[in-house]
């Protein structure tokens, strides 16, 4: 089909395929953002997980229908409110208009995964030039080699000079004593390490701040960069299914 701009010097679009646009930006005017207050002051604590692309832009637009709720499959974690909650806020929306701002020339990067946030800093992509991103950024850290392709990536953070960090990886907001060893493709994110330790290629491992009696503490979570994280077992007996 052709898409044209009337009353525009913008010449017409030939699309010669079907295209689908994704949705990367959204925003809501103060009316709609009022009445989602009101009925979450209305129904009190949440139960069920309440995601925007999901449940609140599926219900607007002058063709929504209300069989999206029902559809479950994209749930990592069904509750048993879930569909309830769908079909209250889908009337609750139902009627709000849609408007969408189509921009074909611009680009969408997507840096979900830990392998695409790897490529991304460390390696050969358009998205790390055209932004201009340094593979050193605010931080204390040995020279790295110019001659290297997939250089590693340092941001905000504080290396021993001692310590070694493999092409391809990633250390953010963290602190690494003397002999720290990274790995290869490893994400390391606000940790603090300050023993001599050798992290094997394709780590991830991260800080979580967690509260406990009324005190902050700290943990640190370690897994692989490949691993499936939303996989899950019933009983601590198969927990070597993981892998």
């Amino acid at each position: 089909f052709q898409q044209g701009f009337a009353g525009s010097d913008i010449p017409s679009l030939k699309l010669e395929a079907e295209y689908v646009y994704t949705d990367s930006l959204f925003y809501m005017d103060h009316s709609t953002a009022k009445k989602l207050l009101a009925f979450y002051e209305q129904i009190g604590t949440l139960h069920c997980e309440i995601d925007a692309y999901g449940d609140f832009l599926q219900a607007l637009g002058p063709g929504a229908t209300v069989e999206y709720t029902k559809n479950t499959l994209n749930v990592t974690k069904e509750e048993s409110e879930l569909v309830d909650m769908r079909q209250r806020i889908f009337h609750l929306l139902k009627g709000t208009p849609l408007n969408v701002v189509v921009l074909n020339n611009s680009k969408f990067y997507h840096i979900g995964t830990t392998e695409e946030y790897l490529f991304h800093f460390t390696g050969d992509s358009s998205l790390k030039s055209e932004l201009g991103l340094q593979s050193v950024a605010f931080s204390l850290f040995p020279s790295i080699s110019e001659c290297s392709t997939n250089k590693p990536c340092i941001i905000q953070s504080i290396l021993d000079s001692t310590c070694s960090v493999k092409p391809g990886s990633v250390v953010e907001y963290s602190r690494l004593g003397p002999d720290v060893s990274v790995g290869e493709n490893c994400i390391i994110s606000g940790a603090y390490i300050k023993t001599t330790a050798v992290l094997p290629a394709y780590s991830f491992v991260c800080s979580l701040s967690l509260k406990m009696n009324g005190h902050l503490k700290y943990s640190a979570m370690a897994c692989g960069v490949q691993d499936n994280l939303k996989k899950n077992v019933k009983t601590l007996s198969d927990v070597k299914l993981l892998q």
